[in-house]
């Protein structure tokens, strides 16, 4: 499997859609080629978002203040509110983190509020028998009004802040999950085309021209047709070793590389002797229509010793 087919499938590799050889063959090119691990490993990463996205996922985030009296188990949530906040944060990273973060809040400044209110009693065990009740009753309504207002001078600015942080941060995520859809769709929509495409594979051979050979005839390609399988002889030195690299590019006219493949001179040269030629698989989206050079180069790189250079036309 090269590296142009195995890109189509890796989409399918985390579904467990492909049949045991084809995710054998795609498994043994991702071990060794860095670009599809990568791919591979982005694919893993969002498949539990593309799977929310996919579902259909409509369920709003709890208010602030039903946020703040469930974390802090306030009898007067009722039930219904109770058990949707519940049930939504169990599932919301963001919301249980809200949840979390009030509750350690509270949980720090319960002891300096015992501590003010035993100051505070001591104090008003000191004034008259008569001023007693009064100063208690103003103690207990300052404590029942100050603390939750302590609560939103403190501790909720600091939530909405890290909630928006939050919400930012799944903004971004719902972005590149949105990205990765469309890449997703229309790699399906290629593959779709290869799987539906049933005909004879278009061979076209290729031969380097020489001085005062006739032009190449243009090439038209079958409609639909998913690859197109270019012949060539390229000559291969005879102090060329089997662990030698080479690389073969289809350049346009303008220079840019439409497509490339690296192969090694033991595949060229087992290829020629069994077949005479080495034959090419060549998405026919990497040709539309123009003038084209393929170019076999030995080594790394584009300023290899060119083995084969042939010209052709893609005609409509």
């Amino acid at each position: 499997m090269n590296h142009d087919e195995a890109r189509l499938l890796l989409a399918e590799l985390p579904r467990g859609r492909l049949d045991e050889k084809t995710r054998s063959e795609l498994q043994a090119h991702e071990a060794g080629c860095d670009e599809c691990r990568a791919l591979t490993g982005a694919y893993v990463l969002f498949s539990s978002a593309l799977g929310d996205e996919a579902g259909g996922r409509t369920d709003a985030h709890p208010s602030s203040e039903e946020i703040v009296s469930f974390a802090l188990r306030a009898e007067s949530v009722a039930a219904e509110t109770f058990t949707r906040v519940a049930t939504h944060a169990g599932r919301c990273v963001a919301c249980s983190g809200e949840i979390e973060t009030v509750r350690k809040a509270e949980e720090s400044i319960q002891p300096r509020l015992v501590r003010l209110a035993k100051s505070s009693l001591g104090r008003f065990l000191m004034v008259p028998q008569q001023r007693f009740a009064a100063a208690l009753a103003a103690a207990v309504v300052i404590l029942v009004l100050g603390y939750p207002a302590y609560l939103g001078l403190h501790r909720l600015p600091r939530i909405a802040a890290e909630t928006e942080g939050l919400r930012q941060a799944k903004d971004l995520a719902e972005g590149q999950v949105r990205v990765l859809n469309s890449e997703l769709d229309q790699t399906r929509q290629r593959l779709g085309r290869a799987i539906r495409w049933a005909g004879p594979a278009q061979w076209i051979f290729l031969k380097e021209q020489r001085r005062g050979d006739r032009p190449a005839e243009p090439i038209r390609l079958r409609e639909d047709q998913p690859f197109v399988l270019i012949a060539v002889q390229p000559r291969l030195p005879g102090s060329a070793k089997n662990a030698d690299s080479c690389r073969v590019e289809i350049r346009s006219e303008n220079g840019d590389v439409s497509w490339w493949s690296d192969l090694t001179i033991a595949q060229v040269r087992e290829d020629l002797t069994a077949f005479d030629v080495v034959t090419l698989p060549v998405p026919a989206t990497s040709l539309p229509p123009g003038d084209y050079e393929l170019r076999i180069l030995s080594g790394e790189g584009p300023d290899g010793v060119p083995l084969l250079n042939a010209g052709f036309s893609i005609v409509p």
